[in-house]
């Protein structure tokens, strides 16, 4: 069994990974968030990934007004197209995501439900009804979390006031004035790969 996984260097996503490829799937990282790579790599190798590919974001998130509030919606699902893309290419079944109910903007059941209807390929959230407390225990377990906790901040783009609950018709509008198809062509011409030796 293959999947691909939006694999970042915080604390949830590696658990949700290791969870999986401890029972045997085969996972292929996509990283959206570049310039970690050396400290990806080494997440990669406590979480059982051997591959990675690293994406550039800033050209997708320079097409969105600043003040956009859907804007977390709206990159979450163009990370959600690239997945699915690279996974149809790879023969993946489904994307992996650490997803958390309720934890952040995006991750609201109205949120995730509208970011789920971008793709048609199987979305798989290991971590959806985690307490917090748990991720982390289980991050320790697996060495993640001392990993996790070294790049500190947020993410620049995300607005002031970002919307908890969205329509897909509107966030359908609003990506209508971005030319997505050329920046998933851009953003997967210009990834780089990541690749662990294998033991």
């Amino acid at each position: 069994m293959k999947a691909v996984s939006l694999l970042s260097v915080g604390i949830d996503s590696p658990v949700a990974t290791q969870l999986m490829t401890s029972r045997g799937v085969e996972v292929i990282g996509i990283n959206f968030s570049q310039g970690n790579e050396d400290l990806l790599k080494r997440i990669m190798e406590k979480t059982g990934v051997k591959r990675c590919i690293v994406m550039d974001m800033n050209h997708f998130q320079k097409s969105i007004r600043r003040d956009e509030k859907m804007r977390c919606i709206m990159c979450k699902r163009f990370m959600y197209r690239i997945a699915e893309r690279i996974g149809k290419e790879e023969g993946a079944e489904f994307i992996i995501t650490g997803e958390n109910i309720g934890q952040v903007a995006s991750q609201t059941i109205s949120n995730m439900v509208t970011i789920s209807k971008s793709v048609s390929i199987d979305v798989v959230r290991p971590l959806l009804c985690y307490d917090k407390n748990d991720i982390i225990k289980v991050a320790r377990e697996t060495g993640t979390y001392s990993l996790s906790i070294e790049r500190n901040g947020r993410c620049p783009y995300v607005p002031a006031s970002p919307s908890t609950r969205t329509i897909e018709k509107r966030v359908r509008l609003q990506e209508s004035h971005i030319p997505l198809q050329d920046l998933m062509d851009e953003a997967i011409s210009n990834a780089n790969e990541i690749h662990l030796k294998k033991v």
